[in-house]
């Protein structure tokens, strides 16, 4: 196993915050996306199906539609975050290990069952 300079490990530490940051973009353009999209569609909530059965209804008659009303725009940004939150928690371990590690489990702690 060879080791890795310096300037190796800070150009992989780059490679993670420029991936992450380049996600964070995208899911900003996402959510301007779905903004627009609700915007051109009128965003009147008595149009869309209340019921999952009736947004399949219109899945097939309007595809375009259907995955909007799915919310298939803001699954794929949930989905584009996980890489933003990799960068983030990278960040915070390369300076701040405790932060990283301890208050992560510490909120998960104290909002789980067993406190209340």
């Amino acid at each position: 196993m060879t080791q890795m300079t310096v300037h190796q490990f800070d150009n992989q530490w780059k490679a993670i915050f420029k991936t992450g940051s380049l996600f964070a973009i995208m899911v900003i353009l996402g959510t301007l996306a779905d903004v627009v999209a609700g915007s051109i569609l009128g965003g009147d909530l008595s149009a869309i199906p209340s019921t999952a059965a009736g947004r399949f209804e219109q899945f097939g008659g309007n595809t375009l539609l259907g995955l909007y009303n799915l919310d298939l725009l803001n699954l794929i940004t949930a989905l584009l975050m996980v890489p933003v939150f990799v960068s983030l928690f990278s960040a915070l371990y390369r300076h701040y290990t405790h932060f990283a590690i301890h208050i992560p489990g510490h909120i998960y702690y104290r909002n789980s069952d067993i406190c209340s």
